[in-house]
């Protein structure tokens, strides 16, 4: 019953109204400390204290947010009927009546458990950092952006202003913008619920009504010495899409998913083939609205779908439209268009991150050619102004050089002057 009625990526670490959201937090928790239970006896039995100790070293804890279905303990069925066929579980005693009695080696099975159990690495019970809130997957009506933009209006930060916050973070450590990003995760998960809040109201100001303690948050937030703090909220999702993407470019990018690098393509070819179609069918298209005929869009688009869903453990090999066509992805005043972009059904998630790369290949491919253009123009124009400058110059020495006259025979000179 609590699977059916509980969803995990609905559950947030929010305490404004009650702490009923705690409950999938303490399930996760008892859960996990059973499992590090049965591993710790089945270590204790089978390995000695000394190499138990060397496996502690080698095999941290996971932490609760990298779980994957590998690193949970499931003894099935399955699991047992493949000891018994495929693994010695069993013996058949020739000796007792002549026939074919199968005796079970319970010795064997259970060394073959442990075995198995002794793999599986422990789960980290003491540390929970924080549930990400961009893994709400099942249905964008449920998302924490479109929440926020419901209760509280918003806005694009003035490219000016904007330019100015990304120098300031360029020049801040990474930690740092890091830490301001997670706080803004949780920070976020209050405003879902903010109704009524004023859009001129500053983040600051939010916070310090909307959040009891506030002393684990990052001080961008609550430091008005900092240029965040007093950020009015209608602006606060476009901050958060720009730090997000300056993450990704300075962090995250060197931490992509190997399964979105390696092997994704079988050839070159198939490469190009999968970053021609997607171009073809997005910004390349011909009735796409202008808005969206600007690569770097496309490439915002594509960071935040890597940071906020393929980072989840979600299945790869499923097709990019079913998560492209997420209002929460995209900046509000383009959502409009979205009923126009239709990928093809060959183009996968997996594919992001080639995509993601060939497009900036070719945008820096023709900022180069623009450059090379506008250098030759300038070159060219430099020429032509020199050449006129040396006309006007030959012209004006012909004007008022001295004449040479020859008189008679003696060709004595005589200067005019003018």
């Amino acid at each position: 019953q609590f699977s059916k009625s509980r969803k995990l990526a609905f559950f947030l670490l929010n305490r404004s109204t009650d702490n009923s959201s705690f409950e999938i937090l303490g399930c996760i928790h008892t859960l996990a400390k059973f499992q590090n239970s049965i591993i710790n006896f089945c270590k204790y039995i089978t390995i000695s204290q000394i190499l138990h100790e060397d496996i502690e070293r080698k095999q941290p804890a996971i932490e609760i947010q990298k779980i994957k279905k590998e690193h949970l303990l499931v003894i099935s069925s399955e699991v047992i009927d493949t000891i018994l066929r495929e693994e010695n579980g069993y013996i058949i005693n020739y000796e007792y009546g002549k026939t074919k009695e199968v005796i079970y080696d319970y010795d064997e099975i259970e060394t073959r458990l442990c075995n198995r159990i002794n793999r599986i690495r422990l789960i980290d019970t003491e540390n929970f950092n924080y549930f990400n809130y961009q893994f709400e997957l099942y249905h964008q009506d449920v998302s924490l952006f479109n929440d926020i933009r419901r209760n509280i209006k918003q806005e694009q930060i003035s490219t000016d202003e904007k330019v100015k916050l990304q120098q300031y973070l360029r020049n801040t450590k990474m930690d740092d913008v890091r830490q301001f990003l997670g706080s803004l995760d949780y920070v976020f998960t209050y405003f879902r619920h903010a109704t009524g809040r004023p859009t001129t109201s500053t983040l600051k100001k939010s916070v310090k009504i909307l959040i009891h303690n506030t002393s684990d948050l990052h001080s961008y937030i609550l430091n008005e010495q900092y240029p965040f703090a007093n950020i009015p909220l209608k602006y606060v999702i476009n901050l958060y899409e720009l730090i997000e993407e300056l993450v990704f470019d300075e962090v995250m990018r060197n931490y992509v998913k190997q399964e979105l690098i390696t092997d994704v393509c079988v050839n070159e070819e198939e490469k190009e083939n999968i970053i021609g179609q997607f171009v073809g069918s997005t910004y390349m298209l011909d009735n796409i609205s202008q808005q969206l005929k600007d690569p770097r869009v496309w490439l915002s688009v594509l960071k935040r779908l890597i940071i906020r869903v393929i980072t989840a453990n979600i299945d790869l090999n499923v097709s990019m439209q079913i998560y492209i066509e997420r209002t929460d992805l995209w900046n509000e005043d383009l959502i409009q268009y979205l009923d126009l972009i239709k990928i093809n059904d060959n183009i996968l998630v997996r594919h992001t991150y080639v995509i993601l790369e060939g497009i900036e290949a070719k945008l820096k491919q023709s900022n180069n050619l623009n450059t090379d253009n506008k250098t030759n123009n300038e070159s060219i124009n430099i020429r032509d102004w020199c050449q006129t400058k040396t006309e006007d110059i030959n012209r004006l020495t012909t004007l008022t050089a001295p004449e040479v006259t020859t008189i008679g025979n003696n060709k004595k000179k005589k200067l005019r002057v003018d």
